[in-house]
């Protein structure tokens, strides 16, 4: 694993939102998800707004997790 870890291959875990896991290639971005990683960034870094009100926004929007559950503070944070 720590070969894994400094060869910057993935090591295991969940998978991070915005990426799929292909066994031969490791982390590949899933544009899908990657497009809302993305306006997630630009609402927090360029419209300075909390994650109180990424959440909502995301959620109004129909914008789910992988789970189809509603985005949550703590999912974002994260």
């Amino acid at each position: 694993m720590e070969k894994k870890a400094k060869g910057g291959q993935f090591v295991g875990g969940n998978v991070p939102y915005g990426f799929t896991l292909d066994p031969e290639k490791g982390l590949i971005i899933n544009e899908e998800e990657a497009l809302i990683v993305r306006k997630m960034f630009q609402m927090y870094a360029f419209g300075r707004e909390g994650v109180h009100t990424i959440c909502h926004k995301m959620n109004e929007a129909g914008n789910r997790k992988r789970s189809g559950k509603k985005w949550d503070k703590r999912v974002i944070l994260t």
